[in-house]
């Protein structure tokens, strides 16, 4: 159709990309959630058992770019009992992030 464009999407278990991503973040106690506008979002798990400064140490959240610029992060739990999870979508589940793009 005339006039129309259809958004470019890549969408592994970590990442999503997308020419346009909208991501509403729901808060306790207000109403109008807020809004992200961003390009890319990566879900980051890392762990690492013997850090020779930390112990150990999982590193565990969301990143909201918008083309290279990094505008948003969420930090997940990262305690040693807490786990990965299974891909983005369940990630941003967890912490109550819904984005118009989903799975296909």
């Amino acid at each position: 159709m005339k006039g129309y464009q259809t958004l470019k999407q890549f969408i592994t278990n970590n990442t999503i990309e997308s020419d346009f991503i909208v991501c509403k973040i729901k808060h306790k106690g207000i109403d109008e959630p807020s809004a992200i506008f961003c390009t890319k979002i990566e879900y980051m798990h890392d762990i690492n058992k013997k850090d020779k400064d930390f112990g150990f140490v999982f590193d565990h959240h969301l990143m909201f770019w918008n083309k290279d610029l990094l505008v948003f992060k969420v930090w997940l739990p990262n305690g040693e009992k807490d786990k990965e999870f299974k891909d983005v979508f369940e990630a941003m589940d967890s912490c109550g992030i819904k984005c118009n793009v989903g799975k296909e």
